[in-house]
């Protein structure tokens, strides 16, 4: 994958360089590295090329809209393993994750 498509990625789902970070488990200076070659093939390592190409399948089959805002809300709220978490279940359900948290 290329920093080229990895920068498409993560502007479909309208995320800053520190989100999409926080979401793959690297520091932002990664993401830049990996966006900075952009017609270069990247080498981030397995767990981040799989997670690359399964947000990649996500854009590329017109849903990355439907998970734009839940996304940005669950790193936020909850960190990259919330957003794992959602992404996962999206993936493997088609269902979007109604995370919110209970309130006293």
């Amino acid at each position: 994958m290329t920093g080229g498509e990895i920068q498409r990625i993560r502007t479909e789902f309208a995320l800053n360089v520190q989100q999409f970070a926080t979401m793959l488990g690297v520091h932002p200076s990664t993401v830049y590295r990996w966006e900075s070659a952009l017609s270069l093939e990247s080498n981030p390592d397995p767990l981040q090329r799989d997670l690359l190409q399964a947000l990649d399948r996500i854009v590329r089959f017109g849903a990355a809209d439907r998970l734009r805002e839940h996304l940005r809300w669950w790193i936020a709220s909850g960190g990259g393993l919330l957003a794992l978490y959602g992404l996962l279940k999206f993936m493997y359900t088609g269902e979007v994750l109604n995370f919110s948290p209970t309130r006293p």
